[in-house]
């Protein structure tokens, strides 16, 4: 993608046989991508001395193609795909909103047979950790794989946050972060002033409740630096209940000097949907040619569908 943000695409593939049968599934029922693509099965089908050939033997991506081909749906995000304009004896679904792409083909040498024997689903992987992306490819990559957020750290995640909010609302929003914040991640800033306060608490499981000390914290942070408006973001499930009560009653109250206060509170569901907003601004002119890089279709069909051991090392 030239002049573009990299962003997380399925720029490799999944091939395998998928057989003779042709399926009309009645329930849009998609793969549980993340499940699947975290272990998919392989067979060993070939050594010799230290080479090992394997193939997909996986029951799961021979019915996602029968569904996906028939009610031709994003297993990722739910959304309808695209296909692409072939050229040769296949089928290419892409949705151009998440990328994920799959379908079914033939080989150059079967392109008489009736029936396309193969499938195959793109996946990606991280060319690198999490903590070490940029937020275009996590917007995309946690847009597909939300429970992963707390694998990024709480360092990027201040970055990461920043750049949500600032979509989000559409506004110019100043990262600070570092380990001498006193408190603060950022800062919302309005014709040249502060207007809002941003304290980020990223924790290492999603599960659970945010409590009620972050939010005297918080409370404090914004009395000490005379900015009456402050957001608070956690990555937990939820805020406690003692944490709702606090926040609304600091949003109740009106000091001299600072005016009416107003702390807002952004939990795992508020991220999911700033991470919706994000991913749709930062994917919304994007192209098939964009999303998926084949020169030949054909090509995805070649072969004997064998795969290397480096290649089912990635999965395991």
């Amino acid at each position: 993608m030239h002049n573009k943000p990299r962003i997380a695409t399925f720029d490799n593939s999944l091939p395998f046989h998928i057989g003779t049968e042709i399926r009309i599934p009645t329930e849009d029922k998609p793969i549980n991508w993340s499940e699947f693509i975290n272990e998919p099965k392989f067979e060993q089908v070939y050594e010799n001395g230290t080479e090992r050939k394997y193939r997909l033997n996986d029951q799961r991506a021979i019915e996602e193609i029968h569904r996906l081909l028939n009610f031709q749906t994003c297993p990722i995000c739910g959304n309808k795909m695209k296909k692409r304009k072939p050229d040769f004896y296949e089928t290419i679904l892409i949705c151009l909103h998440c990328g994920f792409w799959g379908g079914r083909g033939s080989r150059m040498d079967n392109v008489h047979e009736k029936i396309p024997l193969r499938g195959v689903l793109g996946f990606y992987n991280p060319l690198k950790p999490l903590k070490d992306m940029e937020s275009e490819y996590l917007i995309t990559h946690l847009k597909k794989h939300p429970e992963q957020l707390p694998k990024i750290g709480p360092r990027k995640a201040e970055k990461f946050v920043i750049d949500l909010l600032a979509d989000t609302l559409d506004c110019e929003v100043k990262l600070i972060g570092g380990t001498r914040d006193k408190g603060v991640d950022g800062y919302i800033i309005k014709n040249d002033n502060i207007s809002s306060i941003i304290q980020v608490k990223w924790r290492e499981s999603i599960n659970g409740a945010e409590s009620v000390k972050v939010i005297r914290e918080v409370a404090g942070t914004l009395l000490a630096r005379g900015i009456p408006s402050g957001i608070l973001i956690s990555n937990k499930d939820h805020f406690s209940k003692d944490a709702q009560n606090d926040a609304e009653l600091i949003s109740k109250r009106e000091l001299l000097g600072l005016g009416k206060m107003d702390l807002t509170l952004l939990d795992y569901h508020n991220i999911i949907d700033m991470l919706e907003i994000s991913n749709t601004k930062l994917t919304a002119n994007m192209k098939i040619e964009d999303w998926i890089k084949i020169e030949n279709a054909y090509d995805e069909f070649e072969g004997a569908m064998m795969i290397d051991k480096d290649f089912v090392d990635m999965f395991i």
